[in-house]
């Protein structure tokens, strides 16, 4: 398999990274590198999630999500959990 920059990779590693990374657009434009994969869902998480949810509760004048930290440990908890069964 060859990439847009003409670099060929065997098509077992192009799945691997698929199913550690997804699809997400712009994944593919970082070829197999974990780092630039990694910046690149860490923006997209950042812009989704935190941004988003942030900004709706802002908008609604609800505050009440006071610790973004927490959230996003809640968020990559559940990220990691999915399938798994888990009582609140």
């Amino acid at each position: 398999m060859i990439d847009k920059a003409g670099e060929h990779y065997e098509l077992r590693d192009v799945f691997d990274a698929y199913m550690r990374f997804g699809g997400m657009p712009g994944i593919a434009d970082v070829g197999l590198d974990q780092e630039k994969a990694l910046v690149l869902l860490d923006g997209i998480y950042s812009t989704v999630i935190m941004r988003d949810i942030l900004e709706r509760e802002n908008r609604r004048g609800q505050k009440r999500i006071t610790d973004h930290v927490l959230l996003k440990k809640i968020v990559m908890f559940l990220a990691d959990n999915i399938g798994s069964i888990f009582l609140l």
